[in-house]
């Protein structure tokens, strides 16, 4: 995967776009994540495109709920107050089949919630693993899914 793989003017579309959205998170996740773990967020704007991403390295998928509530709501809460980003994509990153594991549909879950109580937008959800990327179904990323 390269840039050059993305259409022409991908960054001028929502990067939840489902003809590129596999396309982003396979550039965005690094493969060195995808064996240590990884929580990206790409923060994005009012229209939908990516403005920045962030990168939590080895970030353990595996700790309890509210574990994961304590660690993401004070950073969705900050992205919420900068007041630049109110739409996100984020990416799990990890070891393994790009299947969801009972781990990312917990921490999904987690997500979606955190997402929603900071007053933002989750506009699309991906593991990415050094075997592929699997992406959430949209009707599957609001946080009474």
């Amino acid at each position: 995967m390269s840039f050059q793989d993305l259409p022409p003017g991908w960054a001028e579309r929502p990067i939840s776009d489902p003809d590129i959205l596999a396309d982003v998170v396979d550039l965005c996740a690094s493969m060195e994540s995808r064996f240590s773990g990884a929580l990206y967020l790409l923060l994005c704007g009012p229209d939908g495109r990516m403005h920045q991403p962030i990168a939590i390295d080895r970030w353990d998928f595996d700790e309890p709920s509210p574990t994961q509530r304590a660690t993401l709501a004070p950073l969705l809460e900050g992205v919420a107050q900068a007041r630049v980003a109110p739409r996100l994509v984020a990416v799990i990153a990890h070891r393994g089949r790009p299947e969801p594991t009972g781990n990312d549909l917990q921490f999904a879950a987690v997500l979606r919630e955190q997402v929603a109580a900071a007053g933002l937008r989750l506009d699309g959800l991906a593991i990415a693993t050094p075997l592929g990327i699997w992406l959430f179904r949209r009707d599957a990323l609001s946080a009474a899914a």
